[in-house]
């Protein structure tokens, strides 16, 4: 029992140390860059289950995530880790939220229904009629696309209806 609370332990601060961030210099959608590596993350859910052998850790019901001024609230958080003891500590390669997906930082609120963050490849995948807002700017798509790597952001469309394209409101400063 007390290895696997620790084997938990160690999970939780891996994903709380690859938890994205944005900072308020940032403009709409220029990315959910990865960082505050050493910020504590503070993860709250109904429940919590850990299976070793396949190197997951599911927070389920009501789930909130918070590291510094990003927040993420989903129905389910499932954090996939690196648990070989031969290979190192435990890393965190990704994780996946389900479920009426809010992602709030310091400049931008992200809303969807699935996110897929792949710490390996250093990318965010939003679904599920996304919304990304900022101040009154608006951008509504049916997918988010981010490379932290490239620093490209896509948003595209749903092939299947006209309705489903990729929509801009961008309203001009009062300064």
């Amino acid at each position: 029992m007390i290895r696997r609370a620790a084997t938990a332990l160690i999970a939780t601060l891996a994903l709380m140390a690859a938890m994205p961030v944005l900072d308020s210099s940032d403009a709409l959608a220029q990315g959910l860059g990865f960082g505050s590596k050493g910020s504590p993350v503070n993860i709250e859910s109904d429940e919590l289950e850990i299976n070793e052998k396949k190197g997951t850790a599911i927070f389920t019901g009501r789930v909130e995530a918070n590291q510094d001024k990003f927040r993420l609230s989903s129905a389910s958080l499932e954090v996939f880790y690196n648990s070989n003891k031969e290979k190192g500590p435990t890393k965190v390669t990704q994780m996946e939220a389900l479920g009426n997906v809010v992602i709030i930082t310091k400049a931008q609120k992200i809303t969807g229904s699935k996110a897929f963050f792949d710490m390996l490849k250093d990318t965010v995948t939003v679904t599920g009629d996304v919304v990304v807002t900022q101040g009154q700017n608006v951008i509504r798509g049916q997918k988010l696309l981010v490379d932290q790597k490239t620093g490209k952001t896509r948003f595209l469309s749903s092939s299947s209806s006209s309705s489903g394209r990729v929509r801009g409101l961008f309203l001009p400063s009062k300064k």
